[in-house]
């Protein structure tokens, strides 16, 4: 893999996040991404000052998420909405979560350390990131290279994501 000059981190180019995200899902852009942001810890990477790549990060618990799902008193689409969890989540309990909302990195610029770079930087503003993965992405198997697998996601009984989670730290 060649090493790549010039690569920063930098301020959110919330342009840029919400293309690449209509480029990639169904799934409306406010409702998925936007009630769950964080602009000011979300980064967009550049690479001689061309945004290559972006991380949408959210500053909330994986509790607060699991205990959202099939609340009634929330407003949809929650209330249609289950996680099954296979591990037991207690532990990360009154510890700082950092929810990854949507990483991209352009075509290009894949497999040379840039989505790494992006993850590290999550991990480094919390006790653990946690996220989810939509089905249709079929990327599983990315995840759980560096995070474990302890649940599913649902809507309306049909399987939408996975979640997934670092180790606490």
């Amino acid at each position: 893999m060649k090493k790549l000059t010039n690569i920063k981190l930098g301020k959110l180019d919330i342009k840029y996040a919400k293309k690449v995200w209509d480029d990639t899902y169904d799934y409306n852009w406010k409702s998925s991404v936007i009630s769950w942001m964080d602009e000011s810890i979300s980064r967009s990477i550049y690479h001689n000052n061309k945004v290559i790549g972006v991380y949408v990060l959210g500053d909330g618990t994986i509790n607060e998420f699991v205990g959202y799902c099939g609340d009634e008193s929330m407003p949809k689409p929650w209330v249609d909405n289950k996680c099954i969890l296979s591990d037991d989540i207690k532990q990360y309990e009154n510890k700082k979560g950092i929810h990854g909302l949507h990483i991209y990195v352009d075509k290009e610029y894949r497999g040379k350390g840039i989505g790494r770079k992006l993850m590290e930087y999550s991990e480094s503003l919390g006790d653990y990131t946690w996220g989810q993965q939509g089905v249709e992405l079929n990327n599983l198997h990315h995840w759980k290279k560096r995070r474990t697998h302890i649940g599913e996601f649902y809507k309306n009984d049909k399987l939408m994501g996975h979640i997934t989670i670092t180790k606490l730290k």
